[in-house]
């Protein structure tokens, strides 16, 4: 895989909202579809950005080789190349999508752990206090 195509990507993933502002949920399922929910409005964001981005790039690039080419007035553009470029960019789009939406749930999943761990060493300091208090 590419490094650079997903550097690219870290420059807007930055922008995103964090996951530290989030509510309590009593169950994890709700939780998740909390989660879930953030990861897709914040992918929907960063793809409507970035079609944005690639519809000006190809608008500035049809306006700048427009002047060299040709125009024949019987012949009709070939409808299979159009339809393939479409189909590719699609794919393209649908890939970043995928890796950002990877991205934002391994950083979800490593923010858990961390609570996790914290929350470990806090009770592992409780025992110790109260051993000391109880052997004593």
């Amino acid at each position: 895989m590419d490094g650079s195509k997903i550097d690219s990507n870290d420059e807007k993933l930055v922008k995103l909202e964090s996951f530290d502002e989030e509510p309590q949920f009593n169950d994890t399922g709700n939780q998740q579809q909390f989660h879930q929910q953030q990861i897709d409005t914040q992918v929907s964001r960063l793809a409507k950005t970035e079609a944005m981005e690639n519809m000006n790039e190809y608008t500035d690039m049809a306006k700048s080789t427009s002047k060299r080419i040709r125009k024949y007035k019987n012949k009709q553009p070939n409808i299979h190349k159009v339809d393939m470029k479409a189909k590719l960019e699609r794919s393209r789009q649908s890939a970043r999508e995928c890796r950002a939406r990877k991205k934002l749930r391994y950083q979800y999943l490593e923010d858990l752990v961390l609570k996790r761990e914290n929350a470990n060493i806090t009770l592992k300091k409780e025992i110790e206090q109260v051993l000391v208090i109880v052997f004593d």
